[in-house]
């Protein structure tokens, strides 16, 4: 069983605590909470087909 990486369930608290009821982001979302441009948050994470991305998903990839 594959342990999670370190700063998980952290990452996930706070994604958490900037959009409560959400739990797919748009990079628009992603780039507010990281502080960066909306370009930089697309080339860095991977987003599904329809442009987004889970809470988990992105906690993992911080």
């Amino acid at each position: 069983m594959p342990l999670e990486k370190e700063g998980y369930r952290e990452n996930v608290e706070r994604i958490k605590e900037k959009f409560p009821t959400k739990e797919i982001l748009r990079p628009g979302e992603v780039a507010e909470f990281l502080g960066v441009s909306k370009r930089t948050v697309q080339r860095l994470f991977t987003f599904n087909q329809n442009g987004h991305i889970s809470v988990a998903s992105l906690a993992r990839q911080i």
